[in-house]
């Protein structure tokens, strides 16, 4: 399956990566992009984990890479109810009917990272399957490196995967919003992926 319209494009923040058991998403952006190429609605919640946040500094450290902090985590909404909430969205962009599969294709930047991590969260499964596409960093990668446009890391050699940062800058799109911030990562993924279809239908 390649990376394909419409689609959902969601981003994490989490307390942890996701070989960390007790690592948790801490927050969750989404938009929906349609056939067009056009981001029509968008979903973002800071989660509170219904399993207080461990006491130790790698969650910190994780917690920085957002700005967020354990305050603002803990003002969150409870992970069992972003669940619906996330479902309850994606049954409104349908106008309320059963979506069919190709209506809740989801994909991230990151989808080895993200689909692990939001699988985690409590009751994500009580509400209604979703379907993952490839991961946009890799289509991002291939397309890249056929162009040799992957940037060189510090001491000179070819990085070996685009960051969100190189693939925008090679499509020439600006961000909207803080990195590392969930809704702002999703909207910048989201514009790479349709810079993507875009390229492979040769528009």
């Amino acid at each position: 399956m390649s990376l394909t319209l419409p689609a959902i494009v969601i981003d994490t923040e989490t307390s942890g990566w996701a070989t960390d058991p007790e690592a948790r998403v801490v927050e969750l952006g989404a938009v929906y992009v349609d056939a067009r190429g056009v981001i029509m609605s968008e979903f973002s919640m800071v989660v509170c984990p219904d399993d207080p946040l461990p006491e130790k500094s790698s969650v910190d450290k994780a917690l920085a890479v957002s700005g967020l902090s354990r305050e603002d985590v803990a003002a969150g909404i409870r992970e069992s109810r972003v669940s619906g909430a996330f479902h309850d969205w994606l049954r409104a962009i349908t106008d309320g009917g059963q979506p069919d599969a190709d209506e809740w294709l989801l994909t991230s930047f990151g989808v080895k990272f993200d689909q692990p991590m939001v699988e985690r969260m409590r009751a994500w499964s009580m509400h209604g399957e979703t379907f993952w596409m490839p991961c946009i960093k890799d289509e991002a990668s291939t397309h890249m490196k056929l162009t040799d446009s992957i940037p060189r890391n510090v001491k000179g050699h070819r990085k070996g995967a685009a960051s969100l940062a190189d693939a925008a800058a090679h499509f020439g799109l600006t961000r909207e919003g803080d990195a590392h911030r969930a809704l702002s990562d999703a909207r910048l993924a989201a514009e790479v992926m349709v810079a993507l279809v875009r390229a492979e239908a040769g528009a």
